[in-house]
C-alpha cells in the first residue's frame, strides 16, 4: 500500500506556495506533501464514513472512470 502525505496550511499560504512553484522559484521536495487541505476540519470531512467506503470500493475494484465506478 502506498502512503499518501498530506499538508495543512491556511489558503492564502497554499496559494503563496502554489504561485511560487508556478512561477519557477520554487520547487517542491520529493517529501513535500502533494495534497493540501485548509483545516484538519476540511481533511475530517474527507474521511467521513461515506467518502472512506468509496475509497475502500475504488481500492478493492480499481475503476477505469467515474462511470465504472458507479456501476459497481
Amino acid at each position: 500500500m502506498k502512503t499518501l502525505k498530506i499538508g495543512i496550511a491556511g489558503y492564502d499560504q497554499m496559494k503563496a506556495r502554489i504561485m511560487a512553484i508556478a512561477r519557477g522559484e520554487r520547487t517542491p521536495a520529493k517529501d513535500e506533501p502533494k495534497v493540501w487541505f485548509t483545516s484538519i476540519e476540511s481533511f475530517a470531512r474527507l474521511l467521513s464514513e461515506h467518502n472512506r467506503h468509496v475509497l475502500e470500493l475504488i481500492a478493492r475494484e480499481r475503476p477505469r472512470s467515474l462511470t465504472e465506478l458507479a456501476e459497481t
